[in-house]
């Protein structure tokens, strides 16, 4: 059985036509036994791990916005605390985890409108 050492979430992204999802998971300390066949854990040194989530970590997020105005201002909806945050542009977000756990996050570009509103792109 192998063990990575507790250092990073792994983060995975996905796109389609208007928005991104980002996936972040804690796989540290956790491994599967195949001579138990159960996953097996591992004292971690740490309770958690924090990593910093970025509208950039879904890479092809531009390709979402709709307009040349779009100033990279994203919404991002964490699933796992119902939790909506507009993300400025370059701006992060942290995100810790304990050991096996995981949380979803919808980004979608947002615009401001004529009127000083912001609305989701398209």
């Amino acid at each position: 059985m192998a063990i990575l050492p507790s250092c990073s979430l792994l983060k995975i992204w996905n796109m389609n036509k208007f928005t991104g999802v980002l996936g972040v998971y804690n796989c540290q300390g956790a491994a599967w036994s195949f001579a138990e066949k159960k996953t097996m854990f591992r004292p971690a040194g740490a309770d958690s791990l924090t990593c910093s989530i970025r509208a950039s970590d879904v890479h092809l997020i531009s390709e979402a916005a709709t307009g040349a105005e779009w100033n990279g201002d994203c919404a991002v909806y964490r699933h796992a605390s119902g939790d909506l945050v507009v993300l400025p542009s370059g701006a992060a977000l942290p995100v810790s985890l304990k050991v096996l756990e995981q949380d979803i996050l919808t980004i979608s570009p947002v615009k401001v409108s004529a009127r000083c509103l912001r609305s989701l792109s398209p």
